[in-house]
């Protein structure tokens, strides 16, 4: 019984291959989306005492500080949620490229749906 070689895996491009310039712009995406997700982690840290302190600085295993803490949790995620959408609308729209507009907000038709659904 013979046996098929399997085929030689794909090439694909060497880090030498990428200009300065592309180096750059991938390494300032990265850093953007680190500390991006950074300051996320940072508020989760904080924010037991911080909420504890802002009720008048009650214990931070007070029912109210878990109960205060989430509700703002949840406003940050949906203003992080929401506002991306719209000033990505407003940066296609005002401050980037025309062309670049198809590929922003309006990714897949997901913002589109919502915005016109509503």
């Amino acid at each position: 019984m013979q046996t098929a070689n399997p085929p030689p895996p794909t090439q694909s491009p060497a880090s030498t291959q990428l200009s300065p310039q592309q180096w750059r712009s991938g390494i300032a995406a990265w850093l953007g989306w680190t500390f991006d997700g950074l300051e996320l982690h940072i508020y989760t840290l904080v924010a037991a005492p911080f909420v504890a302190e802002l009720l008048g600085g009650r214990a931070t295993t007070d029912p109210d500080v878990g109960y205060y803490g989430s509700i703002i949790q949840a406003g940050f995620l949906l203003g992080w949620a929401l506002g991306g959408g719209f000033f990505g609308r407003l940066g296609d729209r005002f401050g980037r490229s025309p062309r670049f507009e198809p590929h922003g907000a309006d990714l897949c038709g997901v913002y589109r749906s919502f915005v016109l659904r509503a």
